[in-house]
């Protein structure tokens, strides 16, 4: 259930236990995918427990309640929410109200200050100064409430500093990382592997994160962390791979990209787990020469395109997956793939919009619109221009430009020699 709350802890009030077992009747036991699904219904109980718990003085209910109820919007890209409880953090944060939580409401606090710095890493409207007000807020958190329990967050800090390029940042996280006892409840693999991945490629030290890479691959960690094998396909060493190469274009760091894609082995459509195949993985595949998946990623595509002009698409994550298909898309047509299907009323109707060119789709006998591969390559630059230039001018260190060039020389200049 989404809140582990037993009734004494609402100090018997009432109201506040029917509300929380209203919650966990919509979301049992532990599948976060039944959560997700019910998240319309969900959200709507999660908040009214918010304001009664702040009303009856909960302060362990509160916090708990905002810390899952933050995670579920962001998970169904609510992020309008998402925003609304950053900003009642940062109020309660303001009026002290930590001072007369529990010690567990003190440490979810922390945790909660973490989460926020990492979400408001990825919109263009919070600007260098609100970052800087938000990461200090954490680190007071953390310097008078942080325990054991918080040492996971190192990792969120480690992947704030990689999205920025704040090696300070960086240093700080991976330093505190070091000290973590990964046998305790914190994966090795996703609290340390995959950030320190990023920290090594981002001071130019690609083959310690191929090392760690490898390590990981071969299971050569401590016997008391091999427990987090069993956490799914994302432990796998093409993952981590993946995750290398996309810190790698991110940075503009060209020679780490070739490094970690040397040992790029694409699945092939047998092998490939449609849901949890990924914009960035499809491009990879491409340009190792597997075009067995070309159905699937145009539907991934224009899924992508669908999900950003909706608004749920983080601003930075577009950045990424648009530049990514406007490499996709050219490879494609130097391939001998010059133009692509769709079916009716699926691209068009959603990429129309902002781009003369797109307007002109061709008919062909049979009725498909074929699209031509280079004004859908046109259509995603233009898309992730405007996005990049939205970062830049709130984030100096972003770096738009330093990573649309590393993605068309990885990509696209190594395509044509």
């Amino acid at each position: 259930m989404i809140l582990t709350i037993r009734k004494w802890q609402t100090n018997n009030d009432e109201k506040l236990w029917e509300l929380v077992c209203e919650a966990n009747a919509l979301a049992p036991g532990n599948c976060t995918d039944d959560w997700v699904a019910n998240a319309p219904a969900l959200v709507p109980v999660m908040e009214r427990i918010l304001l009664l718990a702040r009303q009856r003085d909960a302060l362990s209910i509160y916090f708990y309640d905002m810390s899952q109820l933050f995670w579920l919007v962001q998970e169904v890209e609510n992020y309008q929410v998402a925003f609304r409880l950053a900003e009642m953090f940062h109020r309660d944060y303001q009026d002290g109200l930590a001072e007369h939580a529990t010690l567990y409401g003190k440490k979810l606090m922390v945790s909660m200050a973490a989460r926020i710095v990492d979400f408001y890493s990825y919109f263009p409207q919070i600007d260098d100064d609100k970052m800087a007000q938000m990461l200090e807020i954490y680190r007071d958190c953390n310097r008078r409430y942080g325990c054991e329990y918080n040492d996971g967050d190192y990792s969120i800090l480690m992947r704030v500093a990689i999205l920025s390029d704040n090696r300070e940042l960086a240093e700080e996280a991976a330093l505190r990382m070091e000290n973590v006892k990964y046998d305790k409840g914190f994966s090795y693999i996703f609290s340390y592997g995959y950030p320190m991945i990023g920290h090594y490629i981002m001071q130019d030290h690609p083959e310690e994160a191929e090392t760690l890479i490898r390590r990981i691959e071969q299971k050569e960690i401590p016997l008391s962390y091999r427990w987090c094998y069993e956490e799914g396909f994302e432990t796998t060493g093409r993952e981590l791979r993946r995750w290398a190469l996309i810190c790698s274009l991110l940075l503009g760091k060209e020679k780490a990209f070739f490094l970690f894609f040397v040992s790029w082995e694409p699945l092939g459509r047998e092998q490939i787990k449609v849901d949890f195949y990924r914009t960035d993985a499809a491009l990879f595949d491409l340009l190792a020469g597997d075009c067995s998946c070309l159905e699937l990623c145009l539907r991934l595509a224009w899924r992508d395109v669908r999900d950003e002009r909706s608004g749920k698409t983080a601003p930075l994550l577009g950045v990424l997956i648009d530049l990514s298909w406007y490499c996709y898309f050219q490879i494609l047509d130097r391939r001998g793939v010059h133009s692509v299907s769709l079916e009716p009323g699926e691209g068009a109707e959603y990429c129309r919009s902002g781009a003369e060119s797109m307007e002109r789709v061709k008919e062909r006998q049979s009725g498909e619109r074929q699209w031509p591969c280079l004004e859908v390559a046109a259509y995603f630059e233009r898309q992730a221009d405007q996005l990049g230039a939205q970062m830049d001018r709130s984030r100096k260190a972003f770096g738009y430009r330093r990573a649309k060039r590393c993605f068309e020389v990885c990509c696209l200049e190594k395509e044509s020699l």
